[in-house]
């Protein structure tokens, strides 16, 4: 088990994300809302088209920051609809990279919880 390696954890629902930085692990988390600057939803009155258009976006950010910044997991958690429409969007090489998904919408939770429910998660799939 490699305990230095860089995870990448994506909080996400069909409009907004959060990404945290996790650089060992069950180390702590840092959130990083820099990452995401300039996603936002854009003007789309349609709820149905929003939410893949915001989708492909991010998973495009997660996909460069995974070149940049040398991640090596990636571990999502979202809402249920949410989950599944990222998990189709994901390229090869982030598929290959996802060690962990939640279907549940913490994007409000606090950093602690969130960190809690990563390390739930990891106890569940050993």
């Amino acid at each position: 088990m490699i305990l230095d390696s860089r995870t990448l954890v994506l909080v996400a629902d069909g409009g907004r994300a959060r990404i945290f930085e996790e650089s060992r692990l069950g180390g702590p988390l840092t959130e990083h809302p820099d990452w995401l600057a300039g996603l936002a939803v854009h003007g789309e009155s349609n709820p149905e088209k929003a939410e893949p258009a915001f989708l492909d976006r991010l998973c495009h950010r997660v996909d460069a920051l995974f070149d940049k910044h040398g991640f090596e997991h990636l571990i999502l958690i979202a809402a249920p609809r949410s989950l599944g429409l990222l998990r189709t969007r994901l390229s090869a090489k982030l598929k290959a990279r996802l060690v962990l998904s939640e279907p549940h919408d913490r994007l409000a939770a606090s950093l602690d919880t969130i960190e809690h429910a990563v390390r739930a998660m990891r106890v569940a799939s050993a």
